[in-house]
Order: C-alpha cells, then structure tokens, then sequence
C-alpha cells in the first residue's frame, strides 16, 4: 500500500492513511482530516502503461465521485539534457500534473515512475477555489530516458469543501509501491 497522506505539525510530518488503488486511480477520501489547514501527499507511482501523464481530479462527496470539469492547471518541467518545457490549460477535464508532449510523458520501467509531493491547503473551505502544487520528479518515456525535475498545479475553478482526491494516469492501470 501507498502511504500518501502526511501533514506537517509541530514537530513534523504526521502519517494519517494510505490510498486505496484500483486498477487505473489512486483514490483517497479527506473527509477525516477536515481539522488540518493542509495536507503533503508523498506520491511513488509508475504507469502499467509506457509513456503517460499524471493527472488530479477532486471530489465533494468524500471519493464517490469525481468532478472532471471546470479545472485549471500549470506544468514547468526541466529534462536532464537542459530542455525546458511549459504547458498549462485555463479549461480541462482535470488538473495534469506531468507533461503531456511527446517523448516527455512518464515511463513506466521498473526504475523509472515518478516520484512526487503534492500540497493541498484549505481544502474545506468553500471560500477559495480548490488547488495544489506538486514539486517532483519522474523519469520519461524518451528512447533514452530523461530525468525530469518539474513543478505543476492547478485548481478547480469553483469555491467548494474538496473531501477526496483521486490520481490517474491518462491511460492504463497504476502500478505503484509504498513509500
């Protein structure tokens, strides 16, 4: 199991829970931390598929379901051969989180995945937009596989409690292991 969900408190980081994946989503209800400001998900993850993007979706009734309109989103990634890459959507069916060109997407190899931190802050506040940033790093699909340090996030471009949070790659299942 993944073990995504820690906060940070005085005196560090505090484990709440793991995930629950199924075949193609890494599914995790909020709606018991609705006392903390804000969450750090620690993410280890490789696609069953070659060559894919990591993508977020939010849920306002505890993981039920999951809302895939209305999202925006930024990416920044530096590949190890000095290119740099900047994509962003102000409309879009979720928030992705990893680079969607070609030959930039996340490989699925058993030393490469990605890697990553994911930040959510006032998630039970109906008075902002819901959002994250991650700051990761994943290894590409390229011939010859890149590392790639990148910086992405997004928001739901509605004020509303956001109480799950679900990860997915773009195609095909989710092969992850714990932290």
């Amino acid at each position: 199991k993944v073990k995504p969900i820690n906060i940070i408190r005085a005196g560090g980081l505090q484990y709440l829970t793991s995930g629950s994946v199924s075949a193609a989503t890494l599914d995790i209800a909020l709606t018991s931390y609705t006392g903390y400001r804000g969450l750090k998900l620690l993410l280890r993850m490789i696609p069953a598929t070659d060559g894919v993007s990591l993508y977020c979706r939010f849920s306002t009734d505890g993981g039920s379901n999951y809302l895939n309109s209305g999202y925006n989103w930024g990416f920044f990634g530096t590949f190890d051969g000095g290119t740099n890459v900047v994509a962003g959507n102000g409309n879009d069916a979720q928030i992705i989180l990893t680079s969607n060109g070609a030959n930039q997407l996340v490989g699925n190899a058993s030393n490469e995945g990605i890697h990553c931190e994911v930040n959510i802050l006032a998630q039970t506040s109906a008075a902002y937009w819901s959002r994250i940033w991650v700051l990761g790093h994943y290894i590409s699909n390229f011939s010859t596989p890149q590392g790639v340090v990148f910086n992405s996030g997004g928001s739901k471009e509605t004020a509303q409690d956001t109480d799950g949070i679900q990860f997915l790659f773009n195609s095909g299942n989710v092969n992850q292991y714990a932290l």
